[in-house]
């Protein structure tokens, strides 16, 4: 059998992991009320949010952008993380609301 092809700068194909997560800076940030736990500042400052349902909703409004856009919480204890203006959410867990 041969080798796995080996990139310049990584492991072999077969052994990456595709992690898919959603990063906004934004200008506001709204958790819908009595959905969210909220845990931090940790060492760097930075927030979670953790679902306390399945279908908890947030809103962001990116800096430099008209409305907001609406995620949605697929699963009981999905996290997003909030780092100063930065919001991070991970593709597992969450939906896009449809406008």
């Amino acid at each position: 059998m041969a080798e796995p092809r080996k990139d310049e700068d990584g492991p072999p194909k077969e052994e990456w992991t595709t992690v898919g997560v959603v990063t906004k800076n934004c200008a506001v940030i709204r958790f819908k009320s009595g959905q969210w736990t909220e845990t931090g500042p940790d060492v760097h400052g930075c927030y979670t949010y953790e679902s306390k349902e399945t279908n908890s909703e947030l809103s962001a409004r990116a800096v430099g952008e008209n409305g907001f856009e609406g995620f949605r919480s697929t699963k009981k204890g999905s996290k997003v993380h909030v780092c100063g203006s930065i919001l991070h959410i991970p593709d597992d867990g969450f939906e896009e609301l449809k406008k």
